[in-house]
């Protein structure tokens, strides 16, 4: 990533506090647009749902879809209240990308829970 990027700031602040780390490759692809799964990382490891809030053992639907590596991402923020299924279906779609409008959603649903300050 290049040092004279606007965001690379961020993103070395981030990766040096663990809430990112890029993809296997070494990359980290910024232009990218992130899964459900790969937010769901983020924010368990932003906030430390895990240890706050404990891991979910209700399942979503497709949860067969679901990364090995991101279960417990996924379930860490369903247990914090930060990331549900869809309304109707209750699929939570891991591999979709995450829209604006559920970003915006999930950070409304951290402030609720005391997790923005």
């Amino acid at each position: 990533m290049p040092a004279d990027q606007w965001y690379a700031g961020a993103i070395t602040y981030c990766f040096d506090n663990d809430i990112i780390s890029g993809y296997d490759d070494g990359t980290f692809q910024p232009n990218k647009a992130i899964t459900r799964q790969e937010a769901a990382a983020i924010l368990n490891n932003a906030f430390d749902l895990a240890e706050k809030t404990g891991i979910s053992t209700e399942k979503f639907p497709d949860d067969g879809k679901i990364a090995g590596w991101a279960k417990d991402h996924v379930y860490a923020a369903k247990a914090a209240g930060l990331m549900k299924g869809d309304a109707g279906t209750g699929l939570f779609r891991p591999t979709s990308t995450i829209t604006r409008a559920e970003a915006a959603s999930i950070l409304m649903n951290a402030n609720r829970e005391g997790l923005i300050k």
